[in-house]
């Protein structure tokens, strides 16, 4: 599955040039499989990785490993986020 041209700027705008290789790869290992083969969720648990990560390298492999188990997980950790934070 292609990365949307937003979540490449978000990899842009939030990890340094030296990282967005890893990021990238990291993310790849997140599959439409692991969304009920739904591109649409795909994109929403990327969106939520990529936001809740922060730039935060180690933080982005938690949040992919916990996506591959569940990825209603982030998408719901995301949302939370966002009411909290009023985003």
């Amino acid at each position: 599955m292609l990365l949307t041209q937003q979540h490449l700027e978000m990899i842009k705008v939030n990890f340094a040039g030296s990282e967005r290789e890893a990021v990238e790869a990291e993310l790849a290992r997140l599959t439409t499989t692991d969304t009920w083969d739904s591109e649409y969720n795909f994109n929403n648990a990327i969106g939520a990785i990529l936001a809740l990560s922060k730039g935060d390298m180690p933080e982005l492999v938690k949040l992919v490993d916990a996506a591959r188990v569940d990825f209603r997980d982030v998408i719901y950790w995301w949302s939370l986020a966002q009411k909290q934070f009023g985003e």
